[in-house]
């Protein structure tokens, strides 16, 4: 594990995550479903990221299902179905797996994970669409677990600008952060980005860790509110 900022904005990298063997099967399994990035699950086109991606879900491929225990034990935290005393899982209580591929050029605009702006008991303004809509029954994304399926010759480091941290890609590795204070809005210090592919083809996986199936998993001080 390597510590790339302290507490209260911890950001963190665990090494040898995947096996190379196990990054390049999320490849494989992506490539044939990747289309240009969207707007969260819409159709609409991102302006502010040029990559391609797709989302896999855990039941569809046994390779995610059999990493999963993997993310939960590494982050602590609840990643996938969590299943219910006849071991069933409630897809609606998580976020399935994202892979995204940056080809030369492909970038991320610096940007924050979380996807409301602001919360009340009885509504929430979702931040893409910029309205009110009805609780959302994930939660928010508590925290980010992201892989990095593949090395990049040049470029492609992601960035944290207001804590002065780039971290470069490395096949196998993840780094992991809190987007959320202790009361649930938004760190801002957690504006990340991911720079421009200068030379090769940058592959992730994001885990977007919610909320919901974490209210009993998520330690008291573990993401301090300041």
């Amino acid at each position: 594990m390597e510590v790339h900022h302290p507490e209260p904005h911890l950001i963190l990298s665990y090494h040898n995550v995947l096996s190379s063997n196990e990054a390049d099967k999320l490849v494989a399994t992506a490539q044939p479903r990747m289309v240009q990035a969207s707007i969260g699950h819409g159709k609409e086109v991102s302006e502010m990221r040029v990559s391609r991606n797709c989302w896999i879900k855990d039941f569809e491929s046994g390779h995610v299902d059999k990493l999963s225990p993997r993310f939960n034990w590494i982050t602590k935290y609840q990643t996938s179905r969590p299943l219910d005393i006849h071991g069933e899982g409630k897809e609606e209580e998580y976020e399935h797996l994202q892979v995204a591929n940056y080809g030369i050029g492909g970038h991320y605009q610096s940007h924050q994970d979380p996807m409301f702006v602001y919360k009340e008991p009885d509504f929430i303004v979702y931040s893409v669409q910029e309205k009110k809509i009805p609780p959302y029954p994930t939660g928010d994304r508590l925290a980010t677990f992201m892989m990095y399926l593949s090395e990049v010759a040049k470029g492609g480091s992601t960035a944290f600008p207001r804590l002065g941290v780039a971290i470069r890609p490395q096949k196998g590795s993840a780094v992991f952060w809190h987007n959320l204070k202790r009361s649930g809005r938004s760190d801002m210090f957690m504006l990340h980005g991911g720079c421009p592919v200068v030379l090769g083809s940058k592959w992730v996986a994001n885990k977007w860790i919610r909320e919901t199936a974490n209210m009993f998993h998520s330690p008291c001080g573990d993401h301090i509110d300041v």
